[in-house]
């Protein structure tokens, strides 16, 4: 991937009929894309970040970093009972939420693009942030 594409998530899913189930919900991905496991990225601007107790649903995570990328505040989130960390724009609660907080994610983009492969859903990676560089 080119440099341009930044922080990334890297997301397990099964892929069935064009459309890409993760942990985080239903994407739709390419429907010429091969059924079975694979990876989708999700990148940070596409998870909004609520703090515990909110309306909505979404996963349960705990915030363990935060990073400055540019002009937008990441932090990184434990999600609860699954493996992996996740990045996640910090938005509108940049000043409301801290190391350690409790949040939860949901996602808010219905589409991505699917990688298959070595590391699929089958055999799931450290799913930590990825941060792509050239090649």
């Amino acid at each position: 991937m080119a440099t341009f594409v930044g922080v990334a998530n890297l997301v397990p899913a099964t892929i069935a009929a064009g459309n890409a189930d993760t942990r985080l919900g239903r994407l739709r991905v390419d429907p010429s894309r091969r059924d079975g496991p694979a990876l989708v990225v999700i990148r940070p601007e596409h998870l909004d970040l609520k703090p515990e107790g909110s309306a909505g649903g979404g996963l349960a995570g705990r915030v363990v970093a935060r990073r400055f990328s540019g002009s937008e505040l990441l932090f990184e989130v434990a999600v609860d009972s699954q493996p992996g960390r996740l990045w996640v724009e910090a938005g509108p609660l940049v000043d409301g939420i801290a190391i350690g907080d409790t949040v939860r994610l949901v996602l808010r983009v219905s589409g991505s693009v699917a990688f298959s492969g070595p590391g699929s859903a089958t055999d799931p990676p450290d799913v930590r942030g990825a941060e792509w560089r050239g090649g």
